[in-house]
């Protein structure tokens, strides 16, 4: 069953810098409203 207040999103980085992989990282530490799913091994 979903949760209809939860909103699944896949950040895909890595070229460049890692900024922006880095920044979203730490929002997601931040926000108390928002958790990490594990990476996938592929």
């Amino acid at each position: 069953m979903e949760d209809p207040f939860v909103i699944q999103v896949k950040i895909v980085c890595g070229k460049g810098s890692q900024a922006l992989c880095e920044e979203v990282e730490r929002w997601i530490k931040r926000e108390k409203n928002v958790s990490n799913a594990p990476k996938s091994k592929h």
